[in-house]
C-alpha cells in the first residue's frame, strides 16, 4: 500500500500541520497543495531534524505570490497518475469541471486541490477528486484537517486527520 499525506492551506500554522502528521502513520510522500509554501520549508526542516526522509512535493497557491513552486504538479504513484494543484486557476470554488479536464488533459485520474478550506472527496467525471480541508482552519468553528490518500491495487482509500479548536 502507497500512502500520502495531503496537505493544504497551512497559512502560518506549522505545528498544526506537525501535529496532523503526527496522526497520519507511516507515509511514502507529502504533498502540500499551496497557501503558504514558506510553511514547508519550516515542515521539511522539522522531518529532516527528525531523521524522516519523507519526499515533500509542494505547489504554490494564491497567496505564494513569490513562491518559486509550480503551479501544478503529476505524479505517479502505483499505477495511478496524479494532479496536484491549489485549485484557484481552476474556479474551484464553483465546482471542479476545470480541475477535472485539466486532470484529464494531463493524463491523471485523481486531482488533489485546496483553496476552499472545505474538505471534498468524490468522483467527478471518472476523476477521483480530493480536497483535504485546511491546515489553519481559517475560519471560526472550522476544525483544522487534512488527509492520507492510500492506494493499493487498484484501490483507493482516503483518511480524514483532524485537530479539534
Amino acid at each position: 500500500m502507497y500512502r500520502m499525506g495531503i496537505f493544504s492551506d497551512s497559512h502560518g500554522c506549522v505545528d498544526s500541520m506537525k501535529q496532523l502528521y503526527g496522526q497520519m502513520g507511516s507515509l511514502d510522500l507529502v504533498l502540500f497543495l499551496g497557501d503558504m509554501t514558506a510553511d514547508v520549508e519550516h515542515f521539511r526542516k522539522w522531518l529532516e531534524d527528525k531523521g524522516e526522509k519523507v519526499p515533500v512535493y509542494s505547489v504554490r497557491g494564491n497567496n505564494d505570490l513569490m513562491s518559486s513552486e509550480p503551479e501544478h504538479i503529476v505524479l505517479s504513484a502505483e499505477n495511478r497518475k496524479i494532479f496536484m494543484t491549489h485549485g484557484h486557476m481552476y474556479g474551484v470554488r464553483q465546482g471542479t469541471r476545470h480541475l477535472c479536464r485539466a486532470a484529464k488533459a494531463a493524463g491523471c485520474d485523481i486531482a488533489l486541490y485546496g483553496h476552499t478550506h472545505e474538505r471534498y472527496c468524490s468522483y467527478d467525471d471518472g476523476i477521483f477528486v480530493l480536497n483535504p480541508g485546511a491546515v489553519s482552519g481559517s475560519y471560526p468553528g472550522r476544525l483544522r484537517t487534512a488527509a492520507v490518500l492510500s492506494i493499493e491495487g487498484s484501490q483507493i482509500h482516503t483518511e480524514d486527520v483532524v485537530l479539534g479548536l
